[in-house]
């Protein structure tokens, strides 16, 4: 029972839906019409207000909607406007399904239809009584009972297939809502419910165009699309249905292909299936002894082409491989300059290759990835070449050359991801990253490359050498780079692997060395970055790694207090060198601030004025982070620098505290982005103290920053328990701030 009703405090009118019935399981089907609606917020879809009981009769509160079932107006509409309403009844039933919501029993007169104040119609799609919510498991329907109006059900419906039933059985049911709608009359009629249900299941609806000839072909198609007998056959959606008749309303193709005849004499075939069966042995007995000659052919004639097809679709690939990398390889030989318009000139012939992946077979895609990948990999583009060659392997183009190539682009990513750890000033988490670059990449690197035995592409011993290093076996390592050196002494890989090698055994061993042996083992290290800079002459990695090996002597120089100008002249030059290959790099600024500032901390020491140096320090660091340098070393250098400039201006009698202050600010900063970090809070509780020590010297009161620096203070002993309080004591006394530790 329906009634309409005023809802007193929100001031509208509702339509209250009431249940007299005690049945449990009408009362549970009624909240399940309740619950399903909800869910749905849709123009066309009649709102749920509240639920609620009264008198222990449970009810709905839902919008009243003023109109007339779709049943009783169909009548007096013409055609556009049947198709309209159907269009946005199907957008509408497809929502519902996008909730995991099927209807059950879509028919007209569960469509309400209301004329809006422009005269345009809007369907209201109402009665949710039998929905099935598929994300609920109470469903309240049991296997072989059969629900919904038979002449609107669909025949796994009809069949009481409650399995079955999905979204593409309301799909049905639109159809055949469709189809009355068009012609007049129902798709099937019966003297009897039994009789009804028997030709949904059995037979096809008379075509629309037998009914009436006037109706289009494309619209009887939609019909028979939407009320096909196999599910598969259907529309696989509600707004699939509402597109196509949205197509026909405007005059486009629509998606639906008229069923084949072949279709059609199979279906007829099922309704006189003895006669049919009698009659194909008979016809396939002659046949099969003609078509087993002619198939056996045509197939292997078909495998010969394919293959033919396939070999030279490779082969032309093989030619654009070799051809991008001998053209890289002879660009980075050229004398010092940047390769972007060669990049440039070899992501144009990539673009040509991945233009044709679309229409390629599934045989030919996992070559094509792999030619992707291999090009990204000579771009050094390693995380877009580990993308396509994954791909590669994913389709079945499982081959030594991928393995190889994915092997290295990933040993590549993870020895970027080792020196990106350099700027992880907290250790657990520096730890912790480490072991996932462990268990993500490197162990991914070893099985791959272990799997690249019978690769063309690489010298096998460059392979092997690789295959050491990333197991830490650097002796093994190094002889078999050198034994691909002599084989192939114009490629200059084994030069960067043995470069490697020299590195890593430098970073091992840096921190016990002698002075003697680090200034031996760096000038091997320039002889190995010389030779492969004499012949890769644009490659960045020379120039980055004497970067690298200039600036650890020029620390070593400032700790064993030697000349640096000859280290730092030459490091000059090796950044002016990098910045001819890699323009515009953030490396180049924050390379040359370092450098700047290790010769004003000597200047300082030496009783030199340290402040030009610093200076030109200062603004390479700001144009570092405007390049897009974020690291937070580059503040820890910025507060050392000016902790140098404090120092020499308090030796010559000037006002240390501006230094001092500055230097303060950037430590805090950084200590606040990095609040984990203990050095981080001592190194400040230490610089506040030494202002207040500072403050009191120019007679000035110092508890401010004594007391930021027990602020710091306490923060550094919380970080770690294990600091005892006199380590680091910042206290006041009558005689001023006393530093300890």
């Amino acid at each position: 029972m329906v009634y309409r009703a005023l809802d007193r405090k929100l001031a509208r009118e509702v339509a209250l839906k009431f249940i007299s019935s005690t049945d449990d399981q009408l009362r549970r089907r009624f909240l399940t019409e309740a619950r399903s609606q909800a869910r749905l917020n849709h123009e066309h879809i009649c709102k749920v207000y509240e639920v609620g009981e009264v008198q222990g009769h449970p009810y709905i509160a839902m919008e009243l909607v003023r109109g007339k079932s779709l049943s009783v107006l169909q009548r007096t509409l013409n055609r556009e406007q049947r198709l309209t309403l159907m269009r946005d009844i199907a957008q509408a039933v497809h929502v519902a399904h996008s909730h995991g919501i099927i209807h059950r029993d879509l028919k007209p007169s569960n469509i309400v239809v209301e004329e809006k104040e422009d005269g345009s119609l809007r369907p209201v799609v109402m009665d949710f009584g039998l929905a099935r919510d598929q994300s609920s498991e109470e469903h309240l329907t049991m296997t072989g009972m059969v629900m919904g109006t038979p002449a609107y059900m669909s025949p796994e419906q009809a069949q009481g297939e409650v399995s079955r039933i999905d979204r593409r059985s309301d799909v049905y049911s639109l159809g055949a809502m469709l189809y009355e709608l068009l012609s007049g009359r129902l798709p099937f009629a019966g003297e009897t419910t039994v009789a009804m249900i028997l030709q949904v299941v059995q037979s096809e609806p008379t075509p629309l165009r037998k009914v009436n000839a006037e109706i289009p072909v494309d619209l009887e198609t939609i019909v028979l699309t939407a009320m096909a007998k196999e599910v598969q056959r259907r529309y696989d959606t509600a707004r699939a249905l509402a597109e196509d008749l949205d197509r026909f309303l405007t005059g486009e193709p629509i998606q639906a292909r008229k069923a084949s005849v072949i279709y059609v004499l199979y279906k007829r075939a099922q309704k006189h299936r003895v006669l049919v069966v009698i009659s194909a042995l008979c016809l396939l007995s002659v046949i099969a002894l003609l078509s087993l000659s002619v198939r056996s052919r045509m197939l292997a004639a078909r495998e010969r082409a394919r293959a033919e097809r396939q070999s030279a679709f490779s082969q032309q690939l093989g030619q654009d491989i070799t051809q991008m990398e001998l053209f890289m390889r002879a660009a980075t030989m050229q004398p010092a300059h940047d390769l972007g318009r060669e990049q440039n000139v070899v992501r144009a012939r990539m673009n040509k290759i991945a233009q044709q992946l679309p229409g390629l077979p599934v045989e030919l895609r996992g070559p094509t990835y792999y030619a992707l990948g291999r090009g990204h990999y000579v771009l050094q583009e390693h995380a877009q070449a580990r993308g396509l060659l994954e791909q590669a392997l994913a389709v079945g183009y499982d081959r030594p050359e991928v393995h190889v190539t994915l092997g290295l682009s990933l040993g590549q990513l993870y020895l970027q991801g080792i020196s990106a750890l350099k700027g992880e000033l907290d250790p657990v988490r520096r730890k912790q990253r480490r072991a996932k670059l462990d268990e993500e990449l490197l162990s991914a690197t070893r099985r791959h490359l272990a799997q690249s035995a019978g690769s063309e592409i690489d010298s096998p011993k460059l392979i092997e050498g690789w295959i050491h290093f990333y197991r830490e076996d650097l002796a093994s390592a190094q002889q078999a780079a050198e034994i691909a050196a002599r084989e192939t002494p114009w490629d200059f890989e084994p030069l960067k692997l043995q470069l490697l090698i020299a590195v890593r055994q430098f970073e091992q061993q840096v921190l016990q060395m002698k002075l003697s042996e680090f200034d031996a083992m760096t000038d091997r290290l320039a002889e190995k970055i010389q030779r492969l800079s004499d012949l890769a002459r644009s490659d960045p990695l020379a120039a980055t790694m004497r970067i690298l090996i200039l600036q650890q002597r020029l620390m070593r120089d400032i700790v064993d207090h030697r000349p640096l100008d000859a280290d730092f002249r030459k490091i000059l030059a090796a950044i002016d060198q990098f910045g001819v290959l890699v323009p515009n790099s953030p490396l180049i600024f924050a390379e040359k601030a370092s450098a700047y500032a290790y010769l004003a901390r000597r200047q300082e020491e030496i009783g030199e004025d340290p402040r030009p140096a610093a200076r030109t320090a200062e603004e390479a660091m700001d144009d570092a982070v405007r390049a897009g340098d974020r690291s937070p070393h580059l503040n820890i250098l910025r507060n050392n620098l000016l902790l140098a400039m404090a120092s020499y201006a308090d030796k010559h009698g000037e006002d240390p505290r501006p230094y001092m202050q500055r230097a303060a600010a950037v430590l805090e900063s950084t200590a606040l982005q990095h609040k984990g970090l203990l050095f981080l809070w001592n190194d400040l509780c230490v610089s506040e103290c030494m202002l207040a020590e500072q403050e009191i010297i120019h007679g000035q009161d110092p508890r401010t920053f004594l007391k930021r620096g027990l602020a710091a203070c306490e923060t550094a002993i919380r970080l770690n328990s294990s600091i005892e309080s006199q380590q680091v004591v910042c206290e006041q006394t009558p005689d001023g701030p006393a530093l300890g530790g």
